[in-house]
C-alpha cells in the first residue's frame, strides 16, 4: 500500500496543506506569496522547502498519498463495479478539490514512479472487473476509461470552483457522464 508522505513532520504536513490551498487559488504564486498568504513565515517555509519546485513536489506527493487513501477508503473491491466506481469518483473529487494545483501544474507523465503505477493498477483492476461483469464497455481500454474519468473529474472540480456545478452533484455528474455518455436514457 502506498503512503508517500508518512515520513514528513506534522509541521511539513501543515505547510503542504496551506500551500496547496494557496496554490489552488492562484497559479504561479511565489514562495514569498505563499509564506505571506499562509502566515507560515518565509523563514519557516524556506527551512522546510528550499524552492517552489520542492514545495510543489511535496504537494503532489501528498495529493497522491491522499488519493490512494481515498481510493482505499472507498472499498473498490466491494459491491458491483459500477457502485464501486461511483464511490471512487466521489472520493477522488474530494481529494482533487483540495489539490487543484496538481491539475494546473500537472503530475509527471513520463517515467511514472512505482506509487503512480500502484494507484493506476488498482483502478485498472476495477475497470477490468466492470468489463468482466458487463457493466463497462469491453471495447475501451482501462487506460482510456481512466483518462476520460480523470478529465471529467478535472472538469467537475473546475466547474464547482467556477460556481457552475453544485459540489454535491459533482460526483454523480462525472459518474453519469462517464458511464452513460450524453445519450438520452432509453
Amino acid at each position: 500500500m502506498y503512503h508517500a508522505t508518512s515520513d514528513i513532520s506534522e509541521s511539513e504536513r501543515q505547510i503542504i496543506d496551506q500551500a496547496a490551498a494557496i496554490l489552488a487559488e492562484g497559479r504561479g504564486r511565489t514562495m514569498n506569496e505563499i509564506a505571506e498568504l499562509s502566515g507560515i513565515g518565509r523563514t519557516t517555509l524556506y527551512r522546510h522547502f528550499r524552492t517552489r519546485d520542492e514545495l510543489l513536489a511535496a504537494v503532489k506527493a501528498q495529493a497522491l498519498a491522499d488519493a490512494w487513501t481515498a481510493i482505499e477508503a472507498s472499498h473498490p473491491a466491494e459491491d458491483d463495479a459500477e457502485t464501486a466506481l461511483r464511490r471512487v469518483i466521489a472520493s477522488l473529487i474530494g481529494v482533487g478539490d483540495r489539490y487543484r494545483v496538481v491539475f494546473t501544474e500537472g503530475m509527471p507523465a513520463k517515467h511514472p514512479k512505482p506509487e503512480h503505477l500502484e494507484l493506476k493498477n488498482a483502478l485498472f483492476a476495477l475497470i477490468e472487473r466492470g468489463q468482466r461483469e458487463g457493466a463497462f464497455a469491453a471495447t475501451l481500454t482501462p487506460d482510456w476509461v481512466l483518462s476520460a474519468m480523470g478529465a471529467l473529474i478535472f472538469a467537475a472540480i473546475r466547474k464547482v470552483n467556477e460556481g457552475d456545478l453544485a459540489r454535491n452533484h459533482a460526483a454523480d455528474t462525472v459518474a453519469d457522464t462517464l458511464l452513460n455518455g450524453i445519450r438520452t436514457p432509453r
